[in-house]
C-alpha cells in the first residue's frame, strides 16, 4: 500500500511539476520566455 501511495503521489508530483513548467524545466530559467501551462 505504502510503495502505490507514494508512487501516485510522486506521479501526481510531477505532473503538476510539468504543467506548472509547461513541458519545459528550463523554462523557470528564460525570464524572456515565461512557460505556459497546458491544461489536461
Amino acid at each position: 500500500m505504502k510503495l502505490q501511495e507514494s508512487a501516485l503521489a510522486h506521479s501526481i508530483a510531477v505532473i503538476v511539476k510539468i504543467t506548472n513548467l509547461g513541458e519545459t524545466p528550463e523554462g523557470l530559467a528564460e525570464p524572456e520566455n515565461p512557460p505556459t501551462p497546458q491544461p489536461m
